[in-house]
């Protein structure tokens, strides 16, 4: 008898991850590919769908390559959210997909006050239901030819099993779900001047669900077993969360990642106003409160390239990862001894929407080592605003799982701990979104009976980090500056883009 293998497959928006784990949760290999996007426009983001296929197959040609085929069971698929890609009824892309931080989208009108008591989401330019209004308004010959409307990962399940469908934990997210009938109601089309396109959405099953199997020609193309079970999958912020071991209501997943993506899950039934969205779960019973916004760690990333080159020639002559290098200088610094201050809204802000990074309590003496700690803070801080929100109202987190870029290192994930006053796990997986879609296959093959008993058998904790008392009273106190520089900042920034606009 073999043991089963569960491939996971991940499609960023730039990266396409395979990864395969045995029923224990331990990574066995995993193959990786890139896919280019376009920007034809100021603020738009396309992809070729023929691309994103195309590196699907070549993770997976890798990934395949280091595993025996007969142990292969099952796979999942997850992928980044929203966006779409309209094709015709053969499923035939009609012209180039569009990513979720496109922002074509923006000057559409708000609709969320009558619609959020439906499908539990704000409006956003990137989100799909967005974009499908756009499309009414400046292509609607486009939209009118449309059949299917794909996001990228059911696209990938069409291409590797000729099936069209998808799942709640996505379509729930984008906007177009009734939340409770777990349909896309004539109801919430109508308030969009969408109704036409309810007969062109896909069918919905549950995330586990087998729904088709891989054709030869996919097989062909990807190195995986013809007939193998293709799972429906799940949203790539549920997979993450899934991955690390969140999947009880109480728990809150922190992605510290190039987006903040912070998700509290809950058995309640009410779509809240206050937060950015309240979507379904691929756990049954539980419902994801979300926070989020791009002031995570792609702020790092800029800052790294920009100001420390010479830790990249340092780290290079070393055989070591600039960050690592990062990681020292940062810890150099005394938690909470710095004076400065930073916000971190280079791409985006959970605050304000025309905010703009910056640095506070600069002096002359202070060195780069004091910027990058600021800079750890303010991100941590950032996604204190988000956890705030989410936990405003007597709501208590019972674990909290920390997971992106930022988990890895360990004075950064400490500082979230004791800036936040929870104790937080760390998962061993670094995969942690192929892990959550193979979580699935799992679960669909037989080996696990649900998604609960999946994560107490394949999620493990690589190190858990409690909270300073000391040090936390000195975060709140930190905190509470940072968000009294926020308020006194938003005029200025507003006369930023006024004057931005006027010299334009």
């Amino acid at each position: 008898m073999h043991t089963p293998v569960f491939i996971g497959l991940d499609c960023g928006t730039s990266v396409i991850k395979a990864a395969a784990f045995d029923a224990s949760g331990t990574e066995l290999a995993t193959g990786e590919s890139r896919m280019e996007t376009s920007s034809p426009a100021p603020g738009q983001m396309e992809f070729h769908p023929g691309d994103l296929w195309k590196a699907s197959q070549e993770a997976l040609r890798s990934l395949c390559a280091k595993l025996d085929p007969a142990r292969i069971a099952a796979l999942g698929i997850t992928g980044a959210g929203n966006g779409l890609t309209l094709a015709d009824a053969g499923g035939t892309p009609l012209r180039p997909g569009i990513l979720a931080v496109d922002n074509r989208a923006s000057g559409l009108s708000d609709l969320s006050v009558s619609s959020r008591p439906i499908n539990g989401q704000c409006q956003w330019p990137g989100q799909t239901l967005q974009l499908l209004r756009w499309f009414a308004a400046n292509e609607p010959e486009t939209l009118a030819q449309a059949k299917k409307i794909f996001v990228i990962k059911d696209y990938v399940k069409w291409q590797l099993t000729g099936e069209y469908v998808s799942d709640y934990s996505e379509q729930s997210k984008i906007g177009l779900l009734d939340l409770e009938t777990r349909t896309a109601s004539d109801r919430l089309l109508g308030i969009f001047g969408l109704a036409d396109i309810a007969r062109n959405l896909p069918p919905l099953s549950e995330s586990c669900a087998v729904i088709g199997r891989v054709a030869t020609a996919a097989a062909a193309l990807t190195g995986l077993p013809a007939g193998l079970p293709v799972v429906n999958g799940l949203a790539d912020i549920d997979a993450s969360a899934l991955g690390s071991g969140a999947c009880q209501a109480g728990h809150l997943s922190v992605v510290a990642g190039t987006w903040s993506i912070n998700q509290f899950f809950t058995s309640s039934p009410d779509c809240r106003s206050d937060i950015f969205g309240t979507s379904l779960h691929a756990v049954s019973g539980l419902r994801e409160e979300l926070e989020a916004s791009a002031s995570s760690t792609a702020n790092l990333t800029w800052f790294v390239r920009e100001a420390c080159r010479d830790l990249e020639t340092e780290a290079a002559s070393q055989g070591l990862s600039v960050y690592d290098l990062v990681n020292r200088e940062v810890a150099a610094v005394p938690p909470c001894s710095t004076p400065v201050f930073f916000h971190p809204y280079l791409f985006g802000s959970n605050t304000e929407p025309n905010a703009r990074a910056g640095f506070y309590g600069l002096a002359g003496w202070q060195e780069r080592r004091h910027l990058l700690a600021a800079l750890f803070e303010g991100v941590v801080f950032s996604h204190a605003v988000h956890i705030e929100r989410l936990l405003a109202g007597g709501r208590a987190a019972t674990e909290v799982f920390l997971s992106g870029g930022a988990s890895r290192s360990r004075v950064w994930s400490q500082m979230f701990a004791d800036a936040l006053g929870l104790p937080l796990s760390v998962p061993a997986a670094r995969e942690v979104g192929a892990l959550g879609a193979a979580m699935c296959a799992s679960v669909g093959h037989g080996s696990h009976p649900d998604l609960p008993a999946a994560a107490a058998a394949m999620c493990r904790s690589e190190r858990r980090h409690e909270p300073n008392p000391t040090l936390s009273a000195a975060y709140s106190q930190r905190y509470a500056t940072f968000k009294e520089i926020t308020e006194l900042m938003k005029p200025v920034w507003r006369a930023i883009e006024k004057s931005s606009a006027t010299h334009q």
